[in-house]
């Protein structure tokens, strides 16, 4: 028989097969960072996302965490959306933790489809002393360049168009005091040519078509939304009802423009109806339509007569009337961007095609 193994001898060699916590387990990995991106070439045209994903040490998603940056510098979120052609370098910080840079190749933006018009609104009033300075700035350039599409929202005091609501405007824009032009929903306009045709110069991402017709009681109509871009950012479609050539004494303090009082004044695409709901943002545009190629179809109808800020009532002439619409990003867009991509205006019973 074979000689046995005593208990001491058969317990070290247990012992030895086992390793104590502190010496066996394995090590923490070291703290870092790593980074990579949703693609690794777009398009200069400031809707294409490009999406950063931050990963630590152990796999976890941490894009939620870290501060991104772009050449050196710091962006919001984890979404970039690149506007100039080059290469751009990326990396991301937390803590005092660097990660690996990621390189994206960005192409120049492509032509347009669509022509870029601007938005001017010029906040007004009959009473405004000052107001009549921005129609005489403006009576040479609007003919000059009809993709400026003006409107006037009367309010601020005593006034027969007083828009029903141009107090929200006012406070939603913050408009300070009138005259007050308004451009393109993003800025105050300086007053200057140069500001418009440079405005005029931006890229297009999106065109408009407006179809309309003339009824008994209200002109009804569909305004259309084609995309040139693929975005995800949440946009909003407004449609206006304006008129035009309505006649009303002007208060006026300029010696060259006339006397104390503009008698027989014509002002200019008054604001009468806004379609939505929601005068200042209008309606939500559909994710899913929001691809190259893609349409969004939003409805319309304004009643013929309506009520001013007055508490006084009003026909319109349809053959003053014109269509205004237009596309303006969503307050609660993560890019942080306000005002228009668009706009589109068609003289009431006519049709206007992407242009």
């Amino acid at each position: 028989m074979g000689k046995r193994v005593g208990y001491p001898l058969l317990a070290a060699f247990i012992l030895a097969g086992f390793c104590g916590v502190t010496s066996c387990s394995k090590k923490d990995a070291t703290p870092s960072i790593s980074i990579s991106l949703s693609k690794d070439t777009a398009l200069a045209t400031g809707f294409d996302a490009v999406k950063v994903v931050a990963v630590d040490e152990k796999g976890n998603d941490i894009s939620s965490s870290v501060q991104v940056y772009v050449n050196g510098a710091t962006i919001t979120g984890s979404t970039y959306y690149p506007a100039k052609a080059g290469t751009n370098v990326f990396t991301a910080k937390k803590g005092t933790l660097t990660s690996n840079e990621a390189k994206l190749v960005v192409a120049g933006k492509p032509t347009s489809d669509f022509t870029q018009k601007i938005l001017l609104e010029d906040f007004t009033g009959t009473w405004c002393g000052y107001c009549p300075r921005v129609p005489y700035i403006l009576k040479d350039f609007l003919p000059a360049y009809p993709n400026t599409i003006f409107v006037g929202v009367h309010g601020g005091g005593v006034d027969p168009f007083y828009y029903l609501y141009a107090n929200k405007l006012v406070n939603s824009f913050k408009v300070t005091g009138f005259p007050y032009g308004l451009l393109n929903r993003a800025s105050k306009w300086d007053e200057g040519d140069a500001t418009l045709t440079d405005a005029m110069d931006a890229w297009a991402p999106v065109g408009l078509a407006i179809e309309s017709a003339v009824g008994s009681n209200a002109i009804t109509g569909k305004v259309k939304v084609k995309f040139g871009v693929n975005t995800d950012l949440p946009l909003r479609v407004v449609v206006m009802m304006v008129e035009n050539n309505l006649i009303a004494n002007q208060h006026n303090y300029y010696s060259d423009l006339g006397g104390d009082s503009l008698y027989g004044y014509s002002h200019i695409n008054v604001l009468r109806q806004t379609s939505s709901s929601d005068v200042v943002n209008g309606d939500t545009i559909a994710v899913a339509s929001q691809v190259k190629g893609g349409v969004f179809e939003k409805t319309f109808s304004f009643a013929l007569t309506g009520t001013t800020g007055m508490g006084t009532s009003y026909t319109v002439v349809p053959a003053n009337v014109k269509i205004v619409a237009f596309v303006q990003y969503d307050a609660t867009n993560v890019a942080g961007r306000k005002g228009l991509l668009n706009a589109q205006v068609t003289t009431a019973g006519a049709n206007k095609d992407f242009d």
